[in-house]
Order: structure tokens, then C-alpha cells, then sequence
């Protein structure tokens, strides 16, 4: 098991391809209505910073929580995926890691402490 961020995530052999799970406090929370839209803010924020490009975009829940979830390719052809979601109104998570199963395995095994 590895702690992160107050991500707690294990992988098999004890290893994760992680390339960033983060998470951001909000002191005014983040209103219910704004969710989406900060949510899409965040991703294409994230895609930007990075010089990546996004293929696609979902609007689902992460583990019953508004999320957002995006596929991004970058100029050398690889391919990433990032995942954002609101844990509470004060606080959002962040996971990005290498499309496929990288990135799968990490989010499959994410578990938010308290």
C-alpha cells in the first residue's frame, strides 16, 4: 500500500504507474450547481498545463461522486487519462496516469481517507 495525498492506493507487486493524484481543499465550498462546470475548468486546466490534447471527455460518478474523466494524447503519441471528482464540496481529487490499464489499476484501487 502507498499513501498520497490522502489517496491510499495498492497495485500489484506493490508498484503504481502514478503519475499525480492530488487533492485541493476549497474554503468557500464549491456549490453543487457549479460542479460540472468546475469540474470541466479543472480537466481542461490540467490538459493545458501539459501540452496535451483532449480525445474525449465523460461526464460520470467516480465511486458515487460527480466526476469528470478525460482521455488526452501528447505530441510524442502517448496517451493519458485524468480523472477528476468531488469528494465534498471542499475538496476535489485529481488521478492522472498512462491510458489503459496504468490507469485503470490506480483507480480501481483509490480509497479516500478520511
Amino acid at each position: 500500500m502507498m499513501h498520497m495525498a490522502g489517496v491510499q492506493t495498492a497495485a500489484a507487486g506493490g508498484t503504481s504507474s502514478v503519475e499525480l493524484v492530488e487533492e485541493a481543499d476549497f474554503n468557500p465550498a464549491l456549490l453543487p450547481s457549479t460542479f460540472d462546470a468546475d469540474l470541466r475548468v479543472l480537466l481542461d486546466s490540467a490538459a493545458g498545463s501539459s501540452g496535451r490534447v483532449a480525445t474525449a471527455v465523460t461526464a460520470l460518478t467516480f465511486q458515487g461522486k460527480p466526476a469528470r474523466q478525460g482521455r488526452f494524447s501528447a505530441a510524442d503519441g502517448s496517451t493519458s487519462t485524468i480523472l477528476a471528482f468531488i469528494d465534498s464540496p471542499n475538496r476535489i481529487y485529481v488521478i492522472s496516469a498512462p491510458a489503459g490499464a496504468p490507469f485503470n489499476v490506480l483507480a480501481a484501487s483509490l480509497v479516500v481517507l478520511p
